[in-house]
């Protein structure tokens, strides 16, 4: 690994720990959650995952480099393992790497997983949806910051172009856009508890 390569992963690895302490401030402003916290953190893993899977494919070169980023920067749930859990023939890491599959092939991989991963995802969307519509808090906001530097360094340390429009749109397609229904969903059903 490189020395650039280990300072964005230092700097990363700092965002990605503030992210997780920002799901625990959570739990305090709801009373009843709908998923425990480990589950919480599990689900986040799992959408950090998924943002930097759909990065790799930007260039359609899934570096092992990037591989390993991934791998070492999220302890709480794997990908992978996540999905495995359901398959009888296992995927690895080696496998999804430039080497071993095209951009087709990797395209269709990425399908798999998110739909795979969705319900597990989705679940820790929809947790920050319902503490944002209950609450004064802007959680999407803090998250959408905090995604966004993730990503900025995963690509610095594997890339030197600038994909910020780039993530902008995976950020929109893995993560805000179902926030946001979400969101409305528990503001019009506070709404209606309050009439």
């Amino acid at each position: 690994m490189s020395k650039n390569f280990q300072e964005k992963f230092t700097e990363a690895s700092r965002i990605y720990l503030a992210l997780e302490d920002e799901i625990r401030e959570m739990y305090r402003f709801d009373t009843n959650p709908r998923i425990k916290l480990d589950d919480a953190i599990k689900s986040f893993d799992l959408l950090v995952q998924l943002i930097f899977l759909n990065l790799c494919a930007l260039d359609n070169n899934v570096s092992e480099d990037e591989l390993k980023f991934i791998k070492k920067l999220t302890v709480e749930e794997d990908i992978l393992d996540f999905i495995n859990e359901k398959k009888s023939d296992k995927i690895e890491w080696s496998q999804i790497s430039s080497a071993n599959l095209n951009s087709e092939q990797y395209r269709d991989f990425l399908e798999y997983v998110s739909n795979a991963a969705s319900l597990k995802i989705n679940s820790f969307i929809m947790l920050l949806a319902s503490i944002d519509a209950l609450t004064k808090k802007d959680y999407l906001y803090r998250f959408k910051q905090g995604f966004k530097e993730l990503t900025m360094f995963f690509v610095s340390a594997n890339s030197d172009k600038d994909y910020n429009y780039e993530v902008d749109q995976i950020l929109n397609k893995t993560f805000i856009y179902k926030y946001r229904s979400l969101k409305t969903i528990f503001s019009m059903a506070k709404n209606e508890e309050v009439k």
